[in-house]
């Protein structure tokens, strides 16, 4: 399978790339837990009910050590970190956490690999093929997955 891409023109008059078209990835849906679950089931020797099992625990435990100032890094997949979004204060005497902090977010960042050549190549990535999409992909897609 391929990643899917529209094509959109640029509409935004302020953009240096105005009425320029770009592509942007469509995604055809979301894959949960249970399915992940099934599919790693079909691939190896461990049982759905103990996938989930490490899959749920494993979102507990990187969310109380991101919530613990950690970066919680998994080996060949990245790096996720929380960040804050916050209002200026004129004084670091007037900074107050809940008047001028207005969000916590979550970045990922995936791992990154140098070849001898020195390409980078990011992890999820690689390897990535891409097509044009096309509404009878998706009425295929649905044929398989069921939705």
């Amino acid at each position: 399978m391929s990643l899917l891409y529209r094509i959109y023109k640029n509409t935004n008059k302020s953009s240096a790339g105005y009425n320029k078209y770009y592509a942007r990835a469509k995604q055809i849906g979301v894959i949960e837990t249970d399915a992940i679950a099934e599919i790693v089931q079909r691939n190896c020797t461990v049982k759905k009910s103990d996938v989930k099992a490490v899959i749920e625990e494993l979102v507990e435990v990187i969310q109380d050590k991101l919530q613990e100032s950690y970066s919680v890094k998994l080996n060949g997949l990245g790096t996720f970190r929380l960040t804050l979004s916050s209002k200026p204060a004129a004084e670091v005497k007037d900074f107050s956490a809940s008047k001028n902090i207005r969000k916590v977010c979550c970045r990922f960042a995936p791992e990154r690999r140098r070849d001898t050549n020195g390409v980078t190549t990011r992890a999820l990535c690689t390897g990535t093929r891409l097509a044009e999409y096309d509404e009878r992909v998706k009425t295929e897609e649905s044929n398989i997955t069921g939705e």
